[in-house]
C-alpha cells in the first residue's frame, strides 16, 4: 500500500492528521512534520491512523514527539486523540503508548474525548461550550 497523509482542520482551531499505508522508518518524519501547525498553534490534534496498515517503533516515535511538544507548547493537558485499529491499538498497549497518549476505535469518539477535554476548564480558565461543528466536520 501507497503512504498517504493528509492534514486538514476540522474546523477553525482544531487539525486532523491522517495517514494511511504504512507509518516506518520511511515516513515518520512527514507524520512528525505535519503536526507542526498543530503544535505551533497549541491547538488540539486528533491523529487517525485507522488507514494505517503497519506501524513499527519507528513509527511510534512521531507520536510520542507530537504528545511531547504539544504538552509542552499547551500544556500536560493537551488535547490529542488518537484512532487506530484493532492491531495498532494492540502496539500501543504493549508498548504503553496508550498511557499517555488516549488512542480509539472510531474518529466520533476521539472527537468527543476532544470536546470533553476543550471543555474542562484548566487553572482557573472559563470553560467553552462544546462545539457541534468539530463532529460533522469530520465526518465529511
Amino acid at each position: 500500500m501507497d503512504f498517504k497523509l493528509s492534514t486538514s482542520p476540522i474546523d477553525r482551531d482544531r487539525l486532523l492528521i491522517s495517514v494511511e499505508g504504512e507509518l516506518d522508518l520511511s515516513t515518520a518524519d512527514q507524520v512528525e512534520r505535519s503536526a507542526g501547525q498543530a503544535i505551533s498553534a497549541r491547538c488540539p490534534l486528533l491523529l487517525d491512523l485507522s488507514g494505517c496498515s503497519f506501524i513499527d517503533s519507528t513509527g511510534l516515535r512521531p507520536v510520542l514527539k507530537i504528545r511531547e511538544a504539544l504538552a509542552k507548547a499547551a500544556g500536560p493537558d493537551a488535547p490529542m486523540a488518537v484512532v487506530a485499529s484493532s492491531e495498532i491499538r494492540k502496539f500501543f498497549s504493549i508498548t504503553a503508548i496508550d498511557q499517555s497518549v488516549h488512542v480509539f476505535t472510531t474518529r466520533d469518539e476521539a472527537l468527543a474525548s476532544l470536546r470533553a477535554r476543550m471543555s474542562t476548564p484548566r487553572n482557573g480558565e472559563s470553560a467553552s461550550p462544546p462545539d457541534d461543528h468539530l463532529a460533522r466536520s469530520a465526518e465529511g
